[in-house]
């Protein structure tokens, strides 16, 4: 499998490059991310209507997947990614004996100065400002 590939990505405008995790909500609703921006404090309300699969890391504990990254130049100054050649996505597909391989899953990932927040899901989370 070729190395992980994480590509900026930028579902709204005028994004910080620090967030901070508020809060994170797994309900009927779906699951849903509020994220603290340092210098504004407004929050970035990221809500995944349905998703296959999360898990939440503290950045501490990924130093070697930190390390691999093709784009390490990134971190620091984005907080939002598609990862490409997912490793977690694999791990995903073995665990379910590919029942959902053949769908379009997106592993999305939110990189925070204190944890790393990862999604997995076919369709793009509704992303907004809450002043």
């Amino acid at each position: 499998m070729e190395q992980e590939k994480w590509r900026i990505w930028q579902p709204i405008e005028d994004i910080s490059s620090t967030l901070y995790l508020e809060r994170l909500v797994n309900n009927s609703n779906g699951l849903t991310i509020t994220l603290r921006e340092d210098k504004k404090k407004q929050l970035l309300v990221i809500n995944f209507d349905g998703y296959f699969s999360y898990r939440v890391t503290d950045e501490g504990n990924l130093l070697k997947t930190l390390h691999n990254i093709e784009n390490r130049e990134c971190l620091g100054k984005l907080a939002l990614f598609i990862v490409e050649n997912s490793l977690y996505l694999e791990w995903f597909h073995q665990q379910n004996y590919d029942t959902y391989r053949k769908q379009q899953i997106i592993h999305y990932l939110i990189a925070t100065p204190d944890d790393v927040i990862e999604v997995l899901d076919c369709d793009a989370p509704t992303v907004k400002w809450n002043l």
